[in-house]
């Protein structure tokens, strides 16, 4: 059974609505799937509680947390939190409600919950958790957002020990189904980090309260140097019948330079060695800042490829964002972006990135497409060809031996995006002017089934999976015995079809 991939929860409620749940079913039909809440730095605000509306964020919180110039982890500060409250205020309940009603229409929906222990006391984050499980039981459950960082517990561990330690207790006590996770600070090569970590290794070590660690890793200008160097200062008036070859080249370079890049290898074997039965989480995760390549056909391959690739490490992977109002939603609102706002949500890159790795994942039998594949039976065959070094794969059957039968396609599911570019998107993307017109360039989500005698494609589309079923060939049955027939001279001969009668005793 493959780990649970979803998306994180921040801005979910505000934007979600009815077309919403529909792309949503589509996305994960009644497979399994997961969803952070409340997510981002929403969850070290928030006083969760069943009659506060939305996450429960409150004026005097967001005072204390951004009202002396601080930011949030995205640069971002107290104008923006108070325009969160008042939107969150215009809601008719707590979200609480919301989310047992998402519950209720997806019975399969895991969610992982960020406590609040960096705003709110302890009473608060008990409230909080028991308000959820009682309409939602979860079994995963993160000590705050990031909580490592600057504006948080400013990388003190006993700091953080202070206020968290008597709420894991707390679970352990009267929730012991539920998993703690303690974040991990990801940036390897920076000290504060690395003080921080190395004090989760020996609480890790020496406490029986952590289950699992939290990660969340974003690749930006420091892992892809090369594509974000040459990434367009200027904006375009943007004509998809255009060729751009600055463009090909920087994303195209994206595409290389996330394949061999180490941060995530390297950040995963760290927290497999140094904290040995413990899980990994990954409850955030894409490319950072959204305004640079999310929403594009390269970004949606890294998502993918990311899903497809360590899946069976990560317990637990949430892409950053799953339904938002800005491009970094799988699912987010066109008039945050797009000139064109007939529909308040559209489907952007992403979304198909997730559709298809839950698709590809739910098969037990998962191999990296190569040049060749003698096809092993019931296998999914996935691939990112965004660099083209899959183009003129084949998938076969297995070759049968001559007179011993053999196998043969049952069937073959080929799924798959397409563009005829890496750096198309669906609606706006960064390097697009504000006001430029909308556009809809070829972007294509495709699935084909038929039957195949094997699978070679000139050109391997994007980035996709091939699901083969392959069925047992009957050896052929042996040549039909021509009948005899005596010749007219041969009347020596005994006539044709008559049984030679034998001694009842030897049967001679």
């Amino acid at each position: 059974m493959a780990n649970l991939i979803g998306g994180n929860g921040q801005g979910f409620f505000q934007n979600y609505d009815p077309q919403t749940k529909t792309w949503l079913q589509e996305c994960f039909g009644t497979r399994p799937f997961v969803v952070n809440f409340p997510g981002g730095a929403e969850s070290n605000i928030a006083t969760t509680a069943p009659l506060i509306k939305g996450w429960g964020l409150t004026e005097e919180i967001i005072n204390q947390r951004f009202g002396a110039g601080q930011i949030d982890e995205n640069g971002e500060g107290l104008d923006k939190w108070l325009g969160k409250l008042s939107q969150q205020n215009l809601e008719a309940t707590s979200y609480i409600y919301e989310l047992q009603a998402l519950k209720q229409d997806f019975p399969a929906m895991e969610i992982v919950w960020k406590a609040n222990i960096v705003s709110g006391s302890l009473d608060a984050a008990k409230l909080a958790f028991e308000s959820v499980y009682a309409v939602c039981p979860f079994t995963k459950c993160v000590m705050g957002n990031e909580i490592y960082s600057k504006g948080n517990f400013n990388f003190d561990f006993g700091a953080f020990l202070v206020k968290a330690e008597p709420f894991m207790t707390w679970i352990r006590q009267n929730y012991p189904n539920v998993k703690i996770g303690i974040p991990f600070a990801p940036n390897l090569g920076r000290a504060d980090h690395l003080l921080w970590d190395n004090a989760l290794i020996e609480y890790a070590r020496t406490s029986g309260n952590v289950d699992a660690v939290d990660v969340h890793i974003y690749l930006g200008a420091d892992e892809l140097v090369d594509a974000y160097a040459s990434y367009p200062a200027e904006k375009y008036n943007f004509d998809p019948n255009a060729e751009y070859p600055n463009l090909e080249t920087c994303f195209d370079t994206f595409c290389e330079e996330y394949r061999v890049n180490s941060a995530w290898e390297d950040t995963i074997s760290f927290i497999e060695q140094n904290f040995p039965g413990k899980a990994v989480w990954m409850t955030e995760f894409n490319t950072n800042p959204s305004s640079n390549f999310c929403n594009s056909v390269a970004n949606a391959a890294f998502l993918f490829s990311r899903f497809m690739e360590f899946n069976h490490r990560v317990e637990v992977m949430c892409v950053h964002n799953l339904v938002a109002p800005d491009t970094y939603g799988c699912i987010c609102r066109t008039d945050a972006v797009d000139i064109d706002q007939t529909t308040v949500n559209t489907r952007r890159t992403g979304y198909y990135a997730l559709k298809l790795a839950s698709e590809a994942l739910q098969y037990p039998v998962r191999q990296q497409m190569g040049m060749y594949q003698e096809a092993a039976e019931n296998t999914c065959y996935y691939y990112d060809n965004t660099v083209g070094d899959v183009s003129g794969a084949v998938v076969k059957p297995f070759t049968p031996v001559s007179g011993s039968g053999g196998k043969e396609f049952a069937s073959v599911v080929d799924t798959c995006l397409y563009g005829d570019h890496t750096y198309d998107a669906l609606g706006k993307i960064g390097y697009v002017d504000k006001k430029a017109p909308a556009y809809t360039p070829d972007v294509q989500y495709v699935r084909l089934t038929d039957n195949f005698t094997e699978v070679n494609p000139e050109t391997f589309p994007s980035f996709g999976y091939i699901y083969v079923e392959v069925k047992d060939v009957a050896p052929p049955p042996p040549p039909p015995v021509k009948p005899c027939k005596k010749r007219w001279w041969e009347i020596w001969k005994k006539p044709c079809g008559k049984a030679i009668a034998t001694n009842d005793k030897t049967h001679l």
